[in-house]
């Protein structure tokens, strides 16, 4: 299906996207000129989003451009009278976005998914508090997953590889306490970033970072995130390694 314009789901209505269903999204448009983003196209979650493939027929949300660009169309946004233990995203493959998925208020499930190709993988803000488990997110331009202030994620064995934008952050936690477990963060100019909060990053592989592996208060740089205070991480049983 091509979609024209943001899609509302409200907020006492479930929806189902089946197996191998393409969801794609004129690039740089937005029929009704609305949501975050007047110019591009939003799926908006107020109720319940089920969208759970499989790995033989995932789920795919992209830019219906034929050569599509980073950016093309928003994202999928749940905000807060989502309804938690209901909304999930498994198996889904989610390109050419700005922001692949944001949390606002609000903890889908997110799992076993690639993102590819956006400017933020996921976004959590407003103490959303989501799991995001055994996913894969690649050429990220800005950051893979970011959590701002007084959200508490669960990240889980993920997989993040970037290709070393400037000012890239594979995870960036700004005043939140997010907790980081296994996986692995390569390619970016800086692998982790905490500034502010009390995150817990364990048994992650960090690894070929240009500039920072782990990187405790750096100068803010991402949109909307404000003045981030003193971290104090817990950092254990991490391997952080350059091999260029």
């Amino acid at each position: 299906m091509v979609v024209t314009g943001d899609v509302t789901i409200p907020s006492d209505v479930t929806v189902t996207i089946e197996p191998g269903t393409s969801v794609r999204s004129l690039a740089d448009f937005d029929a009704e000129a609305s949501g975050a983003d007047p110019s591009r196209c939003e799926l908006i979650v107020q109720g319940t989003l089920i969208a759970e493939g499989t790995a033989s027929q995932p789920i795919v949300f992209a830019s219906a451009r034929d050569v599509p660009q980073l950016g093309d169309w928003y994202g999928i946004r749940f905000l807060s009278s989502s309804e938690d233990s209901a909304c999930v995203l498994k198996n889904c493959q989610i390109y050419y976005a700005h922001m692949g998925v944001y949390c606002d208020s609000a903890s889908p499930e997110i799992s076993t998914n690639e993102i590819t190709s956006c400017t933020y993988g996921v976004v959590c803000e407003n103490q959303a508090s989501p799991e995001i488990v055994h996913n894969k997110l690649h050429e990220i331009s800005s950051c893979g997953i970011y959590s701002l202030a007084g959200c508490e994620p669960s990240v889980v064995s993920d997989t993040l590889i970037g290709k070393r934008y400037s000012e890239s952050r594979g995870i960036y936690s700004c005043n939140s306490n997010l907790q980081i477990q296994g996986g692995l963060v390569e390619n970016y100019e800086c692998g982790i970033s905490c500034c502010g909060g009390e995150p817990v990053i364990s048994g992650v592989r960090v690894s070929n970072n240009s500039v920072y592996g782990i990187a405790c208060n750096l100068p803010a740089s991402a949109p909307s995130e404000g003045d981030c205070g003193s971290s104090s991480p817990t950092i254990i049983n991490n391997i952080i390694n350059i091999d260029f």
